[in-house]
């Protein structure tokens, strides 16, 4: 559109010069009507005002073409707040509204051609570096993309001006991350235990969690924690003793460890304070003697005609006992086993078992854990991890009454595993898990019904094996064995 040169100006050069739209009125500074050939002096007109007709108001027109001439762009514009593909927004007083409708791609793109070609095509275009967009096309949430050719995908920075020092609920940072649960119309509580921050990564082809914050402050990952240093609370320098060469050195997938400042305690996440030997019973044998009496407190003996051995130790494996079901028989084997009545299930029971498969398993049967029967009988009240053949699961009884956890296991033969137990503090729930030999979680499950909890329910703790058919084999070879309860023992 050339631009107009002469002081006067007929109608229809005006109407032409408008991009082809009908020229309505167009007041000047005597307000009279413009029509016909009429001649305007443009340099009298004061807030002059052009009508196009096929425009609507508050649209930003743009030109078609220039035989169509302009039409209604998808940018609507209404006092102070800039609409794309809508025309209201009853939250906003002042800005931008997108509205993309069912399109599930970027909403908004900041790109810088020439600097950046990050080649990440399938994702963007090259020198698109980052966008907003929806984290679920059916359900919403904003996704926000970042892409680079160097290190950095996103920054995220808070600049401050006042420190604030708190350390408890009430604390502010400056950068902060909220969340809240929909309650009707609006947010509320999140639920408890309720996943409210992640931190994920693409590995082996696939998007996973490696570290998690919950609604209480719990904190989960499933690798190891490196500190050069650490300070607790309250200036208390606890007795570490064997946490710090078990736990805070092999914190395993599945597994937290927290500070009590009000017990200046360090517990477990199976409620185990490792500082105090009144609050606590811990028993520990790595089997260095193959004797059945010099594994205090649990006492071997054979059943039939089962029998004990001593295994050559490894460097991940000291001390190691196998048992076999030497006679035959069908109940052959052996046991390392407490008292049967020596422990009540009350809440933050621990125990584990390291293990190893014979070469073959049929007709191999083991029960690790708590249990009150010392034979291949069954138990009438128990806690424990079962080995039926190749099938590992976790079982309870109370008073005969029992049950099996809804998943399992399969088991390889020759192969290391350790299995935990562990109850919650209010002796609620049982939970069962299988590690492999390098602490790599394999099966998870749980039981809350049948768990042994009253006066006569009384169990022990330990190891036994048995064959369950006429033949002669290795039945298990056991590494380690631990059983504990500590931090809410009163005496």
């Amino acid at each position: 559109m050339s631009k107009i040169h002469k002081p006067w100006v007929s109608h229809e050069e005006l109407d032409a010069f408008l991009g082809g739209g009908v020229l309505d009125t167009l007041p000047h500074a005597s307000d009279h009507e413009v029509g016909g050939g009429d001649l305007l002096d443009l340099a009298e007109i004061t807030g002059a005002t052009v009508k196009l007709t096929d425009l609507t108001d508050g649209y930003v027109p743009y030109h078609v073409s220039d035989a169509a001439g302009l039409a209604n762009s998808p940018i609507f514009i209404d006092t102070a707040k800039v609409f794309i593909n809508e025309t209201i927004n009853t939250k906003m007083t002042k800005g931008l509204t997108i509205q993309q409708d069912g399109e599930d791609d970027e909403a908004l793109a900041l790109k810088s051609l020439g600097d950046v070609a990050h080649g990440m095509t399938d994702q963007a275009e090259t020198d698109t570096y980052g966008f907003w967009g929806k984290s679920s096309a059916d359900s919403g949430g904003l996704k926000i993309s970042g892409f680079t050719e160097g290190v950095v995908g996103v920054r995220e920075l808070g600049f401050y001006t006042t420190d604030d020092t708190t350390k408890t609920v009430a604390g502010r940072a400056a950068i902060e991350a909220w969340a809240a649960k929909r309650s009707g119309t609006n947010y509320g509580n999140v639920g408890a235990d309720a996943n409210i921050f992640a931190m994920r990564c693409y590995v082996s082809d696939a998007w996973k969690s490696r570290w998690i914050l919950d609604e209480d402050g719990d904190t989960w990952q499933p690798g190891i924690v490196t500190a050069e240093s650490f300070h607790l609370l309250a200036g208390v320098e606890p007795n570490l003793g064997w946490l710090s060469d078990v736990v805070l050195g092999t914190l395993e997938e599945g597994e937290t460890i927290s500070y009590d400042q009000a017990t200046a305690k360090w517990i477990d996440a199976w409620g185990i304070d490792y500082d105090n030997p009144r609050l606590v019973y811990k028993f520990y044998t790595d089997f260095f003697s193959a004797d059945s009496d010099t594994n205090d407190p649990w006492v071997g003996a054979v059943l039939g005609a089962g029998s004990l051995a001593a295994v050559t130790g490894t460097a991940n494996h000291p001390g190691i006992v196998k048992f076999d079901s030497a006679g035959g028989n069908t109940g052959d084997g052996y046991r390392f086993m407490t008292s049967t009545s020596c422990i009540l299930i009350a809440g933050a029971e621990h125990s584990e078992f390291c293990f190893k498969t014979p070469a073959s398993l049929t007709a191999v049967r083991i029960r690790l854990g708590y249990q009150d029967s010392l034979t291949d009988a069954a138990p009438t009240d128990g806690v424990f991890i079962d080995i039926a053949a190749t099938v590992l699961a976790g079982k309870t009884y109370n008073n005969t009454a029992n049950s099996t956890t809804g998943t399992n296991y399969v088991i390889a033969v020759n192969t290391w595993y350790r299995g935990k137990i562990a109850v919650n503090s209010d002796a609620t729930e049982i939970v069962f898990i299988l590690y492999s030999a390098v602490g790599v979680v394999l099966w998870t499950d749980t039981l809350a019904a049948n768990i042994p909890t009253v006066a006569g329910r009384e169990l022990g703790h330990g190891a036994v094996a048995w064959v369950g058919n006429d033949s002669s084999r290795d039945l298990i070879s056991l590494d380690m064995m631990i059983a504990t309860r500590a931090g809410y023992i009163i005496r």
